[in-house]
């Protein structure tokens, strides 16, 4: 799969887009945000090792993490074999406002589904209580991508947060934020994209391979 990626992006910008490995916090149930610095657990960083493992010969020209922990755990072993590497904030999760660091109650998973239910419906104005909207998430991302494009990297790794990632998707393959719950992701799910003419093209969306090899 790997060498296939490699040979269709040879003469393209490319971007290998992940979610970082799992937390305990994901494990509990406990609603992170940009507000929650979480480490990964042990599950976490056995998936960003078979991560690193998949695509350690993928000759990644720069690493970008968010300005969180747990995104900078999962790229950690690319970033110890001598990657270069920086950490952009605009990469962070949503911020959850009142509900980070809090496990999801019946109440708080009526709330989400409501408030999800209205994005998809054009209320992207609408945060949860102290926390970001869609948009706020749009115009982090859209400042990262346009560094991005003045980068001259041609294959890089970008590590981000579920919700991130789908915001950032949209605004990657310009599509309405309307979308976003078309971009589902897990732990360690990797998306990627090279950028030619002017355009990104999605080749590959939420494969998780990579943590399922066993040999």
């Amino acid at each position: 799969m790997k060498e296939g990626l490699e040979a269709a992006g040879q003469q393209t910008r490319e971007i290998y887009l992940v979610r970082h490995g799992q937390t305990d916090f994901n494990r509990q149930g406990i609603v992170q945000g940009r507000g929650v610095n979480s480490a990964l657990n042990e599950t976490g960083i056995e998936q960003s090792q078979r991560f690193y493992k998949a695509y350690k010969n993928t000759k990644f020209d720069h690493v970008y993490v968010s300005s969180l922990l747990r995104t900078r755990q999962t790229a950690q072993p690319f970033i110890d074999s001598g990657h270069p590497w920086t950490a952009h904030p605009e990469l962070d999760e949503i911020d959850w406002g009142h509900s980070e660091g809090k496990r999801a109650s019946p109440e708080m998973r009526k709330d989400y589904k409501r408030i999800i239910q209205g994005w998809s419906q054009g209320q992207l104005q609408v945060a949860l209580p102290g926390g970001e909207s869609p948009l706020d998430v749009k115009m982090r991302m859209e400042q990262f991508v346009e560094h991005w494009k003045t980068q001259s990297h041609q294959r890089s790794l970008v590590v981000s947060h579920g919700r991130a990632m789908r915001v950032l998707i949209c605004v990657l393959l310009g599509r309405p934020l309307e979308h976003m719950e078309q971009f589902e992701h897990g732990n360690l799910s990797l998306y990627y994209l090279n950028y030619e003419q002017n355009r990104f093209n999605l080749l590959l969306r939420n494969t998780d391979l990579h943590l399922r090899v066993t040999s």
